[in-house]
């Protein structure tokens, strides 16, 4: 993933959401919003791992639900929140896009951004 100026790129998660290494080493994530364009529930899963996650045996660090809202606009984010303190990582930050909590099918439909940076 290249970066930014300031050490960070942001994730746009409509390129898909298979398992994605972002960064290996020390980060942390500082916000995130995102748009479920899909009928069911979809739930980004992120990961402090130093390399790609084995999706059905790797446990997700975080895990949130984004519901769906066919009748939303779609500027409006069913998901936004910002991480005051950071979510810190120590190996690595990795994400995966699923079905379902703890799930193992890659979601489609997700949209929005993720706002990381690295941290000493």
């Amino acid at each position: 993933m290249a970066q930014g100026p300031f050490g960070f790129q942001n994730i746009d998660f409509t390129a898909g959401g298979g398992p994605t290494l972002v960064h290996i080493g020390f980060c942390k994530v500082n916000n995130m919003a995102v748009y479920n364009h899909s009928n069911t529930l979809i739930v980004v899963q992120l990961f402090d791992l130093g390399r790609l996650p084995i999706i059905g045996t790797d446990k997700p660090t975080w895990q949130f639900p984004v519901p769906y809202a066919t009748t939303a606009d779609a500027a409006t984010n069913q998901f936004c929140s910002d991480f005051h303190a950071g979510l810190k990582c120590v190996n690595g930050l990795a994400y995966y896009i699923a079905t379902a909590i703890s799930g193992n099918t890659i979601a489609t439909g997700a949209a929005g951004t993720m706002d990381w940076e690295l941290r000493p």
